[in-house]
């Protein structure tokens, strides 16, 4: 897919695709033919004047609709930058214009790139090998064997490691609480959720642990490799994964928010404790030249950053959950628009997004950054104008739809609700799990609606949307469907009982039985003794049970409002409800011995027994319910 530039790229090639085939997701290590071979690629002629006109126009438009108060915007081709510019400003207060040299923005998980071409360059040197355990290079700590296959750099450079993903902690203020990379990943769990190379989940703590490597095996510490064998050589020296004492500097973008009408800045001194995956900060002009060393065989000038063998590598498919659907390759993930296979790499930080987005085939890309972490659409926004440019006249051919179908699975068997592998299952985040089930429903005996979305069924276990432009591929275990693959997504089944509709009737019965029994006072007619101490102890245990979730409600309604809130850990009202949870946990024990005993004295009416049971059940009940979503404690 790619054009090689000298002969000795397809010797490298051909070697890759005898020694290093990956049997990992069912493909070779390639670019995807099936999902770029449906369209046909037309280059536009680009007229600079008109070019840079046009994203002035858009810029100018954009900043004001989407609330960004500033950016960076670049584009490179054929080894020159087309166009490199700041729109809006740095900082609202100061008013400082945003300068694609000068201005320093943190551009989050873009970080993984660096990573990954850190790794590459070890390989290429012989000081590390793709398909070895990684505990082999790991001095501090080793990855549990929860499973026979041991993860590997491929791996963890692919996102097929199976670890899960971590978000919350992973963010630190100022000094004090700063702690280096080795630390970080000795003292929290690495969860494997699955042995590796079963399904793609992005891990940010799987790159980490990459970074982790190249500490190991130089003695360098990562910022310290990264500045000398990466920033320095290809001369990006406003880049660094450290962040300056003085930041921010008068050369450093504000991150903000914008909510309710008004800009609200993160102006705190914010690092990544896992830096290799999390978080650096660049300038426009200076991820540029980054761009343009992977555009030019891994060249720029006279620094040769990887051999074009790697660059050619790094490039290609390496793992894919269906032939049809875009996948991941080193460090990169896929993109498919406009008749064109893309590279990309996006990056979140508190009040930051960004994107750098290569197509090689074209020696095509562009870089950009702005300090409005709300606006996820702008991203998307640019990427397709953007290749409409470039490629205005592709013809999208779609595939027509198979007349006979081999019905296996019954199409029913589709249906339910998936959660992200992607979110955390091991902490307070799996809640977020429940809200971002995927459902899907059948529509007639030959398509189904993910989410709002109409597929058609185009093969056993493959369907597509009606526009032909994507699909949506499944995985079933003996007859019975187990996963929904989405692109580089992979999405979980989940039982009746973990289903969200099943879930949110389940907090309607805790929130409604709680209620009563705290404000409606429905122990109030027990007359006999010892009437008043089982009330009691019902009540408060009710009562708090209602705090709790009154609380973590309004905690996770704040959360939704800033998610970058958790980064720092949890928050003291979040560990004080998680208090809560234990204390009404133990109290809930204390008045199903008060219910025996009034069953075996007693005490009251039939009804009022009956009564007091079921809140001493709902209250038992709310225990489990408590330990399935992570809610009793924070430790």
């Amino acid at each position: 897919m790619f054009r090689l530039k000298v002969l000795s790229s397809l010797v490298f090639t051909i070697t890759i695709m005898l020694v290093f085939v990956n049997p990992l997701l069912g493909n070779s290590p390639r670019a995807s033919a099936s999902a770029v071979e449906m369209y046909r690629p037309v280059t536009a002629q680009i007229n600079l004047s008109e070019f840079e006109a046009f994203w002035d126009d858009f810029f100018t438009e954009k900043l004001t609709t989407s609330h960004v108060p500033g950016a960076v915007f670049v584009v490179v081709q054929n080894g020159e930058i087309l166009l490199a510019k700041g729109y809006g400003v740095s900082d609202i207060d100061k008013q400082d214009a945003v300068s694609p040299e000068r201005t320093l923005f943190h551009l989050g998980s873009v970080a993984k790139l660096m990573t990954a071409t850190a790794v590459m360059q070890l390989v290429e040197q012989g000081n590390l090998d793709l398909y070895t355990d990684v505990n082999h290079y790991l001095r501090d700590f080793q990855i549990a064997d929860t499973y026979p296959q041991p993860i590997t750099l491929f791996h963890l450079l692919t996102h097929t490691s199976g670890l899960e993903q971590h978000g919350i902690g992973t963010g630190a203020r100022g000094t004090n609480d700063y702690s280096n990379l080795s630390t970080y990943l000795r003292q929290h769990s690495l969860q494997r959720l699955m042995p590796p190379g079963e399904v793609i989940i992005y891990s940010s703590v799987g790159i980490a642990i990459a970074g982790q490597v190249v500490e190991d095996v130089t003695g360098e510490l990562f910022a310290e490799y990264v500045q000398q064998h990466i920033f320095n050589p290809l001369c990006m020296t406003r880049t660094s994964f450290i962040v300056p004492p003085d930041y921010p500097t008068v050369n450093a973008a504000i991150g903000y928010r914008y909510q309710n009408g008004e800009y609200i800045p993160y102006s705190e001194r914010y690092y990544s404790l896992v830096a290799p995956s999390g978080d650096f900060l660049s300038t426009g002009l200076d991820m540029a030249n980054f761009m343009l060393a992977y555009l030019e065989d891994g060249c720029l000038g006279n620094t040769q950053l990887l051999k074009p063998e790697t660059v050619q590598y790094i490039q290609s498919q390496q793992v894919t959950h269906h032939p049809k659907i875009r996948g991941r390759a080193i460090g990169f993930s896929e993109w498919i628009e406009s008749g064109q296979r893309a590279i990309f790499h996006d990056g979140s930080a508190p009040g930051f997004l960004s994107r750098v987005f290569l197509v090689p085939e074209h020696d095509l890309g562009f870089f950009v950054a702005y300090n409005n972490g709300n606006a996820l659409n702008l991203k998307q926004e640019v990427t397709s104008e953007l290749l409409n440019i470039y490629f205005p006249d592709s013809d999208i051919k779609t595939e027509p739809f198979p007349t006979e179908l081999n019905l296996n699975p019954p199409i029913s068997e589709f249906a339910g609700y998936y959660r992200d592998y992607e979110l955390s299952p091991s902490n307070i985040g799996k809640l977020s799990t429940l809200l971002n089930q995927v459902p899907i429903k059948v529509v007639d005996d030959q398509s189904i609606q993910i989410g709002s979305k109409e597929y058609i069924r185009v093969d056993s276990t493959l369907f597509q949307t009606i526009a032909g432009t994507s699909y949506a591929a499944f995985r079933e275990d003996n007859g019975e469907v187990t996963h929904l693959l989405l692109g580089t997504s992979a999405f979980e089944k989940v039982s009746w009982y973990e289903s969200k509709p099943f879930q949110i009737g389940l907090i309607a019965v805790f929130v409604l039985t709680f209620l009563i029994a705290t404000f409606l006072m429905v122990f109030t007619s027990l007359k006999k003794q010892p009437s008043r101490s089982f009330r009691w102890f019902a009540s408060l245990t009710c009562g708090l049970n209602l705090a709790f979730l009154i609380g973590l409600s309004l905690n996770f309604m704040s959360i939704l409002n800033d998610p970058w809130s958790l980064i720092y850990g949890l928050t003291p009202m979040l560990k004080f409800l998680l208090i809560i949870s234990l204390v009404t946990s133990v109290l809930a024990l204390c008045i199903s011995v008060l219910a025996f005993l009034s069953w075996k004295y007693k005490y009251w009416s039939l009804i009022s027994r009956l009564l007091y049971t079921w809140v001493t059940v709902t209250a038992l009940g709310f225990i489990p319910f408590l330990h399935y979503w992570n809610l009793l404690g924070w430790l």
